[in-house]
């Protein structure tokens, strides 16, 4: 009841601000809310549903296997087919958690079967990888739910990898990181306008976000680790220069956002922030966990900023492990680095704690 009447508190409060023009369908909102608030559950019981579903879409395809489909490849592109038609079925007509992670469950296990049926079939890779990047984008238009869209988001995203690798076109490694670097990027900071384009938009904002988050991570750990693809060494600095300039109008923005005008403060925010990135331009998976970090520290979004602390924890212990360098020149990168992004942090909470007092 108390956060119902915080709901109903929260919309006068707009109303009043926005005007007359402002309209509201309080009876909506807060049945949406009540709607969501029932189907929370714990992780443990959300793990157990996932287990579940996935055992016995299992026991299914044991059944198949039993039967001998799984010596026709038809056989299997058609099962496939009828358990992706039956996930997106039951994710559209119920949402409760058992239905949603049984649907998950029958989602992925249907993309396998096709997937196999289609490599029985002898159809190569790149065939594969397009039916299965042509069913992500089928799914994202049919489904709007958050997990499944989610899975969706992703499911394209490696088949555009796998695209780019068993073509042995790695040098496209770049242009699929920074075009997943623009699109986070923008959709981070474009959030109000993209969810109230549509309600179709504003569905899938959530699952595209966090989607389109872990395809950048995805590519950036192509990038960081060594000998995973076969990009040239001395074209590694391409994905940085991309990765900068983003940062840099990040910086901006943040710049704008705590209200810094002073001309000589911007100046030395600027000059360290090209020092930090000039320090890992040959380091571009240290460089987008970086920028991950700043775009989601402007918007607020905290899950966002752990998962790119995380990242940048991971790459710069990789790239530190991945240097053909002695121990002790290895120490004076990290330490000159480090140093680096110690007065940029301190020169930061310096000038924006005054801002945040006000």
């Amino acid at each position: 009841m108390h956060n119902e009447e915080h709901i109903k508190e929260c919309i006068a409060s707009v109303q009043q601000s926005e005007g007359d023009y402002f309209q509201a369908d309080d009876t909506a909102i807060i049945q949406a809310y009540k709607k969501e608030e029932e189907n929370k559950s714990g992780i443990a019981i959300k793990t157990l549903a996932i287990l579940g579903g996935f055992l016995a879409c299992l026991a299914f395809i044991g059944f198949l296997f039993i039967t001998g489909i799984f010596s026709s490849g038809g056989g299997l592109i058609i099962f496939g087919v009828l358990l992706l038609g039956s996930a997106i079925g039951i994710s559209k007509t119920y949402d409760k958690v058992v239905h949603t992670t049984t649907s998950i469950a029958m989602y992925l296990i249907g993309l396998l079967l096709i997937n196999f049926g289609c490599a029985e079939l002898n159809l190569d890779i790149n065939t594969m990888a397009l039916i299965s990047l042509g069913i992500g984008i089928l799914t994202l238009g049919i489904n709007q739910t958050l997990i499944l869209s989610f899975v969706s988001v992703i499911t394209i995203s490696v088949c555009l990898l796998i695209l780019i690798l068993s073509n042995d076109h790695h040098s496209l490694i770049h242009l699929y990181t920074a075009s997943m670097a623009a699109l986070f990027t923008y959709i981070m900071l474009h959030e109000t306008r993209l969810i109230t384009m549509s309600l179709k938009l504003s569905k899938l904002y959530r699952p595209i976000r966090s989607g389109l988050l872990f395809s950048l991570i995805f590519g950036l750990i192509a990038l960081g680790k060594k000998g995973l693809i076969e990009a040239s060494p001395n074209s590694i600095w391409i994905s940085s220069i991309a990765f900068s300039i983003i940062v840099v109008y990040l910086v901006y923005q943040i710049l704008q956002q705590l209200k810094i005008h002073d001309q000589k403060k911007k100046t030395m925010i600027y000059i360290l922030s090209i020092l930090v990135l000039l320090s890992t331009v040959f380091a571009p998976s240290i460089l987008g966990a970086l920028l991950i970090i700043l775009v989601c520290f402007l918007v607020n979004y905290k899950t966002g900023v752990a998962i790119g602390i995380a990242a940048l924890i991971y790459f710069i212990s990789q790239y530190y492990y991945d240097l053909n360098y002695t121990l002790l020149t290895k120490s004076i990168i990290l330490f000159v680095s480090g140093i680096l992004f110690l007065i940029f942090y301190l020169f930061i909470t310096k000038k924006s704690t005054p801002h945040e007092e006000v």
